[in-house]
């Protein structure tokens, strides 16, 4: 969701914002059921604080908004989950915390909707691949001392951990010098598969730590529009190019094609979609 700042020097994040709702919304329409916004990164600390200021409010305002409310919970079109290290933005100052406090209390309340849509904020790519692999050999340990196979480590595994590193909703700078392996998140999310498809707008071509591990098939598209402006002929003619594309994941036989319209309905009823912004 790039371009924010650069498309309104007063009202870009707001814009940007709104324009958030109204995609997720088509999306769900053309029958995507999980969308991940990379809303604020771990690297975004180090912009302006007045900057930052303002992002983390027009969040919050957001996740407030009877807007959005109005299209979550059972029933409805939305069903929103925060992304990220929440526990450690609460560590953040008081407008960080307001922020976890609405999406916290969002995510409770849309429990059931429909299109399941992450909001990536406090997240890190590396920091959650880093956490996956203490956590892995936290358990290998353990398992090693009870005697068990220790030489049982995949990819599928690694993806498990990888999935749970923030369900738990728990600080990463705690579990980094703990002997504790936790045993069943507090919170559980269900399962995601890795996303078909990543946009990112205003002229960047980056994948800027986001998703590192789940993006490696992913188709990437990326627009010169910035992100306010970002209307529903771009996203529509994002979606065109995405179900022209020929997926073969290494090998040759496609996956995807585009032989006629059914097809193109049955791609769009599973497949997962991310919208980056750095």
């Amino acid at each position: 969701m790039d371009g924010n700042s650069r498309a309104s020097k007063n009202v870009g994040y707001e814009r940007g914002a709104r324009r958030a709702l109204s995609t997720v919304l088509r999306l769900h329409a053309a029958g995507v059921r999980t969308v991940t916004l990379y809303a604020f990164s771990t690297e975004n600390w180090s912009r302006p604080t007045s900057e930052i200021g303002v992002i983390l409010s027009v969040l919050a305002a957001c996740a407030n908004s009877s807007l959005l409310h109005q299209h979550c919970g059972p029933g409805k079109e939305l069903c929103i989950v925060p992304l990220g290290d929440m526990l450690g933005l609460r560590e953040r100052g008081r407008g960080a915390t307001a922020l976890a406090e609405a999406l916290e209390e969002l995510r409770t309340k849309s429990e059931g909707g429909d299109t399941m849509v992450r909001v990536a904020v406090n997240y890190g790519g590396r920091a959650e691949i880093v956490e996956a692999v203490r956590r892995i050999t936290r358990e290998l340990q353990l398992e090693e001392q009870e005697g068990n196979d220790v030489t049982a480590l995949d990819e599928d595994r690694f993806g498990r951990a990888l999935s749970m590193v923030w369900e738990d909703n728990s600080n990463i700078s705690e579990e980094l010098n703990s002997s504790h392996v936790p045993s069943s998140p507090s919170v559980s999310l269900p399962v995601v598969p890795a996303p078909d498809m990543l946009i990112r707008t205003g002229g960047e071509k980056r994948l800027s730590n986001f998703l590192l591990w789940d993006l490696a098939y992913t188709e990437l598209y990326f627009s010169d529009v910035l992100w306010p402006d970002f209307d529903d002929a771009c996203l529509d003619e994002a979606l065109a190019w995405f179900f022209q594309r020929k997926r073969r994941y290494g090998g040759r036989k496609d996956i995807t094609g585009v032989e006629n319209d059914e097809h193109l309905v049955e791609i769009k009823e599973t497949a997962p979609f991310t919208v980056v912004d750095d």
